[in-house]
Formats: C-alpha cells, sequence, structure tokens
C-alpha cells in the first residue's frame, strides 16, 4: 500500500513536469490474513475506560464508527445537515460516491443535535488527540502491542458483526462506500461463511422449496 502511494505521488509529479520518469516500483501482493476487529467486550472496555477519563465524547466516537462502519475522517467531518431521519448522508467520500447509512437507535441517540452553535456532532475533535485518548485507554486495557487494535478496526467491527449476523456482502459493501464489491469480498469474505453453508443447505431434499 505504502509503495502503491509512492507510485501516484510520483506519477503525479511526472505528468507536471517535476521529474523527467516515474521509476518503475515494483508491486507485491499483499498477504490476506483476518482483519482485527473488537469483541463486544472490548468495544464495552473501551468505552468505559474513555467516560472514566473524561472523554465522554471520544466514547461517542468508538460507539458510532462501530454502529456506522464510517471512516473517522467522514465522521468528524459530518455536520448536521447530513443527519436526517435516522440517517447519516455522506457526500464526500473516499472513492467520490456519496452514500446513506441507517443509524441505530444508540448511534440516532448520540448524533442528536445538542450544543447550539455547533458544526456538527464532533466538530472541533482534532484527530490526534482522539487517537491519543485512544492509545491510553488501549494501554489501561493491557492491549497497548496489539498493532491492529486501532480506531480503523472499528470499521472492520462493523461490517464482520453485520456479516456473522445474516446480512448479505452486497449491502455491507453498499454501506463501507467500497467502490467495488470485490474489496469488501476479498477482505471480508471469511466472514460469510455461514452464510455460505446456508446455501449450500437449500441443496438438500428437504429444504424449502426443493420440490421432495
Amino acid at each position: 500500500r505504502r509503495l502503491s502511494c509512492l507510485s501516484n505521488m510520483l506519477g503525479w509529479a511526472e505528468r507536471r513536469g517535476w521529474i523527467a520518469r516515474a521509476p518503475y516500483l515494483e508491486r507485491f501482493t499483499e498477504a490476506p490474513g483476518r482483519r482485527r476487529y473488537a469483541s463486544d467486550a472490548e468495544e464495552l472496555e473501551m468505552i468505559a475506560a474513555l467516560s472514566e477519563a473524561g472523554y465522554t465524547s471520544y466514547a461517542d466516537i468508538v460507539a458510532v464508527l462501530v454502529d456506522t462502519g464510517m471512516r473517522r475522517g467522514e465522521l468528524l467531518g459530518l455536520v448536521w445537515d447530513q443527519i436526517e431521519e435516522g440517517t447519516v448522508r455522506l457526500d464526500e467520500t473516499k472513492t467520490g460516491r456519496p452514500r446513506r447509512i441507517p443509524l441505530t437507535q444508540r448511534a440516532a441517540r448520540i448524533l442528536t443535535p445538542g450544543e447550539e452553535g455547533s458544526d456538527g456532532p464532533f466538530a472541533g475533535v482534532r484527530p490526534s488527540t482522539l487517537e491519543d485518548a485512544w492509545n491510553r485507554a488501549k494501554a489501561q486495557m493491557g492491549l497497548e502491542g496489539d498493532r491492529g487494535f486501532t480506531l480503523h478496526c472499528l470499521r472492520h467491527t462493523f461490517a464482520s458483526r453485520l456479516l456473522q449476523r445474516g446480512a448479505d456482502i452486497f449491502t455491507v459493501s453498499r454501506l463501507l462506500g467500497h467502490a467495488s464489491i470485490k474489496t469488501t469480498a476479498d477482505i471480508y469474505g471469511h466472514e460469510s461463511l455461514d452464510q455460505t453453508q446456508a446455501a449450500v443447505e437449500l441443496l438438500e431434499p428437504n429444504a424449502p422449496g426443493s420440490g421432495h
């Protein structure tokens, strides 16, 4: 991923004539691996740790990220006009494709307009300060050495929970705002094993609609 970023930067410089020619960078396929996501207990412990430390708004951010799958930047940049009728409307996204995310009851309560004059629910929250608070709470949980337990893993948590509880991968892909269903399948395909088992069971003679 770093090589891909560097290649794009060099190509951008070449097109503007800043360098004569962008060098060739050999790419390597990233090992699939299993994405880190938060268990129910870890989520509750993180929210409790942040709340007890006086970071109630950061605890709310964790809850909303888990319940919506939004990227950190999407949530921190949210303004009140984007929250309507139990949904969040995201106009500017990483892929350039707008999307709408239904809110859980918990997320809807948190994203209810409160403080007058603020631009959005988390206006003024600095990413670096949020990251520091997360890392302190993470250390308190005894997970200081867990490199995968980051704020971004809450997005993986959202997707994994939906798939494990029966949501189809096409819907999850839309909610995440992926440019391609292939991206979702490559990252989370292993989470839908129960669904593939259920699908094969439809071929059994006694399955509903089998005609046997």
